[in-house]
């Protein structure tokens, strides 16, 4: 049986092209809350609805070890997430 429904992010899975950023981060136009992950409050000095405003910027910006309440491999996990469609993150709990 052959299959003509496209495969989500069949860009990736099947051709492995490295993806970008969603969609909806290179849309963003205002700095998220971030301060469930960064202990300083440093405001990125954009207005609300900014067009010119850059998320991944914001984070790269942000993204200190020394600025964040995350371990290096979960800051590092999330900047993967943020600037790649799709991330495949590896979890291990003890």
């Amino acid at each position: 049986m052959l299959f003509t429904d496209k495969v989500p992010f069949e860009d990736c899975l099947v051709e492995a092209k490295s993806p970008g950023p969603a969609q909806y981060i290179k849309e963003a136009q205002f700095s998220p809350d971030w301060s469930c992950i960064f202990s300083s409050s440093k405001e990125y000095p954009v207005q609300e609805g900014d067009p010119q405003y850059d998320l991944l910027k914001d984070f790269d910006d942000r993204a200190k070890p020394e600025n964040t309440k995350l371990d290096e491999t979960q800051l590092a996990a999330l900047g993967l997430a943020l600037k790649h469609k799709l991330a495949l993150i590896q979890v291990l709990f003890v």
